[in-house]
């Protein structure tokens, strides 16, 4: 890149993320090159424990009220055969595969502030990840259902191993004090709750008080990189603080956690309910940390702001208000680093549901759903689900556009950034149908790996929206920079039945992009028109309209494809429209990176579903093209085999 263009990129990225925050990376930076955060945060010994006062969190000593009744035999049985995985030495990585837990990083070690060098295929979260110690929780159930003490054995095994690879500030596992903070909070989660275990001797806790300590020291020095970034980095330190505080009964970290997690939480939710980072995975991450953080300030006679509370509110939901009721899931919307701080029920990372009872309950007042496995986690942070669940039209939020019924509903994404995208997903729709995603969002799969792959799903290409002569709708700076911010507005009070809207990624081009969803008596019609701007220029344009799919058995017949769902066809169909003639569509299906029909091409991230971090599965990429002059118009109908028997009630009710 030339100078004068890094010149001005920088310039706007203070103009969009704030002289603040650009102040405060710098600073960090400065700190970073200046070596003074090798004094700040010095190599030393691992703290002895001596003189720590220690408070376990009898919050967390006991497991719920008859806990094995919580799980059925299946969910019992898959909970046992985790632990007995990490007795092994493997994890489920990112909540997805088994991976080697290992806690010893490769040679040689560095202060963390020095660049740690690691080969162009390794990804530095695969060394994060089994440090962060989010496997624990799931020792603790085990043990908590079965009273089998290799499952503490193995967490004190784990605990000491990290101990004598890892000395305090000492290689890549202390770079990140998000992860030194979510590491300590797992670790006095383990204690309290295994402190009855005879593998929890005085001389093991003692040396984890220890450990708590030199994580805790970590934090404060580099809280201006926090507080740059503006997103989970911050609330999940503060959490750290707060929570050491508590443990170590150490007052200025308590107070210190306490007031920048309750400043932060008004810094990053909007009124409206909306997280800054833009993803629902890092929303739910804000959400299981001020559970954690309200549960543990009400043991201490502490309670959030009145402010914070209605953020909080607003922020639950936001998300009950993106939720498949059936299956728990969400769409999958904005970076996915497969973050999930508090583990504790048996379902998958994808099924949201337990951080949605457990934060309904505590920030709305009553359970979003009616009893069940998701009760665990609200249980485990003494909550009560006894009261009658929450009618779904408690779930709408202002801020998420959604049409449909319980068991067939869409989904429109159309925001204007106040903090910085986290992908290029304007007018991006997702469909659902009877529990299944049948229009997908693609995910993250990874941010750090060589091309084609780094954080390249945040791309609008592999998105459910059109894009115009193979541009981007926003200039992409850096793996989490966009620049030329494309912002989007509703056209009209939407109905329950149709919303328009538009957004400004192609004005440059003389053009608008405006996108309406309708529901339909058989699904869904998604009309884009993409129109020209007064007195601009008309010039022909290459409109691609993509569509993410699940990989299923096809069938393509020209511009209509036809998927076989478990209990019917899906047909789906594309047509243009003209004043005059309709010019001829050009249809591809990708799966998986390699084009099935249609001309030749090269899409290797087409035809590709991430459901967490690291994993991609196959999909189907339905690309639709069009070369013509504006004005034209791309519409796709999704034809939804025939309703149940039952007609499902809405779930919006006007």
């Amino acid at each position: 890149m030339n100078p004068v263009r890094r010149l001005q990129d920088a310039f706007q990225a203070v103009q969009h993320l704030g002289g603040l925050a650009a102040a405060r990376y710098a600073l960090y930076q400065l700190g970073v090159k200046s070596g003074l955060y090798r004094l700040l945060t010095p190599l030393t010994q691992p703290h002895s424990g001596t003189g720590l006062i220690t408070r376990p969190l009898a919050l967390f000593a006991d497991p719920p009220p008859n806990f094995p009744a919580l799980l059925n035999p299946a969910e019992q049985k898959a909970l046992l055969a985790q632990a007995e995985d990490l007795l092994a030495g493997r994890f489920a990585l990112y909540g997805g595969d088994p991976a080697p837990l290992n806690l010893t990083p490769p040679p040689p070690l560095r202060h963390w502030s020095q660049a740690y060098p690691l080969p162009a295929s390794q990804d530095i979260k695969d060394l994060w990840e089994p440090a962060r110690f989010g496997w624990a929780f799931t020792l603790v159930r085990a043990y908590q259902l079965s009273a089998d003490e290799r499952f503490p054995a193995a967490f004190w095994q784990a605990f000491e191993t990290f101990q004598t690879h890892n000395p305090p500030n000492l290689g890549p596992l202390w770079a990140s004090a998000q992860e030194v903070a979510l590491r300590l909070m797992a670790w006095v989660y383990a204690a309290s709750a295994l402190a009855v275990s005879p593998h929890s001797t005085a001389a093991r806790l003692h040396s984890l008080s220890g450990a708590v300590w030199d994580h805790a020291r970590r934090i404060p020095p580099t809280l201006l990189y926090a507080r740059a970034q503006r997103n989970n980095h911050l609330l999940s330190e503060a959490a750290g603080l707060y929570t050491a505080g508590q443990y170590l009964q150490h007052a200025p970290w308590r107070a210190r956690g306490w007031a920048e997690f309750q400043k932060a939480l008004l810094d990053q939710i909007a009124p409206d309910g909306t997280y800054g980072q833009h993803s629902v995975n890092y929303h739910r991450l804000m959400l299981q940390l001020s559970l954690w953080m309200h549960a543990l300030g009400t043991a201490n006679g502490e309670a959030f702001s009145p402010e914070c509370k209605e953020r909080l509110a607003a922020a639950v939901r936001w998300l009950l208000a993106h939720v498949d009721p059936s299956s728990g899931q969400l769409p999958n919307l904005g970076h996915h680093d497969g973050a999930l701080f508090l583990p504790l029920a048996s379902s998958s990372i994808r099924d949201y549901r337990p951080t949605l009872q457990a934060a309904a309950l505590t920030f709305l007042g009553a359970p979003a759903f009616p009893p069940g496995p998701w009760d665990e986690l609200a249980l485990r942070l003494g909550l009560s689900a006894s009261s009658p669940a929450l009618p779904p039209k408690a779930f709408t939020s202002p801020a998420v556009h959604r049409l449909g019924t319980s068991q067939d509903w869409a989904l429109l994404r159309a925001v204007h950034f106040s903090v910085r995208p986290a992908h290029a997903d304007q007018l991006h729709v997702d469909l659902w149908h009877q529990g299944q995603n049948i229009a997908l969002d693609a995910g993250t799969f990874r941010y750090n790996t060589p091309p084609p792959w780094q954080n390249a799903l945040a791309s609008a290409a592999v998105h459910n929206t059109l894009t115009l002569n193979g541009l981007e709708p926003m200039r992409r700076a850096g793996r989490f920079l966009w620049l030329d911010w494309d912002q989007a507005k509703i056209l009209s009070n939407p109905s329950p039945d149709a919303i328009s809207a538009e957004h400004s990624a192609y004005r440059a081009l003389g053009l608008r992009h405006q996108r309406t969803l309708q529901r339909t008596s058989t699904g869904w019609r998604i009309r884009d028109e993409l129109l020209p701007l007064p007195a601009a220029t008309i010039n022909p344009v290459q409109a691609v309209v993509h569509w993410l799919l699940p990989d299923l058995p096809w069938v393509l017949n020209e511009n209509e494809l036809t998927l076989s769902l478990t209990h019917g066809p899906l047909v789906i169909r594309c047509w243009a429209e003209k004043p005059q003639s309709p010019p001829p569509l050009q249809v591809r299906l990708i799966r998986a990176g390699e084009i099935l029909s249609g001309p030749a091409g090269s899409f290797p991230n087409h035809g590709w579903f991430s459901p967490t971090y690291a994993h991609k599965l196959p999909a189907l990429s339905l690309r639709v093209e069009l070369s013509a002059p504006p004005p034209l118009t791309i519409s796709t109908e999704f034809i939804l085999p025939p309703a149940p028997t039952q007609p499902a009630a809405d779930f919006f009710p006007g």
